[in-house]
């Protein structure tokens, strides 16, 4: 089953729902060896990512029952959250709770682009990416309601692919610099930086230009586009 609301059910029950498969799957994975291997660990942090970005959309909204702090846990507390996940349900019903998270995660996307594009500093684009990723999946819970949502989604996601891209650029260019047989010296460093940077730059421009039309819209204004379509989704199923 995609990561989805379904028509036929509340925001709360389908936030439960998605949080509780979502956790599970992280836990399997977790206990599936021991210790856990790579891509197992990967694949229950981007479980854990859907489940944040559940539980954000229900911060936003002042709802209640959010007491877990086990993000970090391994599988027992990982089980502690699915259970406690039962008391999971935002403030308010239907798409007033739905408009009130995505308002938000857009808001704080907008803040962080601005912020990556005149500081032009690695760390700022990596939370602007982290932000990205909140809103991408906000997204994809009501994705099917609407083609140009649909179309968001993607352009959200090619975005992001770009920035986790450049974002390895920079890891790969601190280690390669400390590696004595690659770089010998000053002048092997600043070479590598100089075609980092080329790279980096190209990463950037390419998914900033990719969603800055989807930004520069009014928070308040895009959440409540897409809550009004979803809602709408919902009635004509």
């Amino acid at each position: 089953m995609a990561f989805q609301l379904r028509n036929n059910e509340s925001l709360s029950d389908g936030f439960r729902r998605l949080a509780r498969k979502e956790l599970e799957r992280a836990r399997r994975e977790i206990r599936r060896t021991k210790p856990p291997r790579d891509e197992a660990v990967h694949s229950a942090r981007r479980s854990l990512k859907k489940v944040r970005a559940i539980l954000q959309l229900i911060v936003d909204d002042d709802g209640s029952g959010v007491r877990a702090r086990a993000w970090h846990a391994v599988e027992r507390q990982l089980a502690r959250v699915r259970r406690v996940a039962n008391g999971w349900r935002p403030a308010h019903r239907g798409p007033v709770a739905l408009a009130r998270g995505i308002q938000a995660a857009h808001q704080r996307g907008r803040k962080a682009m601005k912020r990556a594009r005149k500081r032009q500093r690695a760390d700022d684009f990596h939370a602007w990416r982290k932000e990205m990723k909140a809103l991408w999946y906000a997204l994809r819970l009501v994705g099917p309601s609407d083609s140009t949502l649909q179309h968001e989604i993607r352009a959200l996601r090619q975005a992001e692919t770009w920035l986790g891209d450049e974002h390895n650029l920079v890891v790969l260019c601190d280690e390669l610099s400390r590696d004595s047989q690659i770089c010998t010296g000053p002048v092997d460093r600043d070479r590598l930086r100089l075609v980092v940077d080329r790279d980096q730059c190209r990463l950037r421009e390419k998914a900033i230009s990719h969603v800055t039309r989807l930004y520069q819209r009014h928070s308040g204004v895009y959440a409540r586009r897409v809550a009004r379509r979803w809602k709408g989704w919902r009635t004509q199923q």
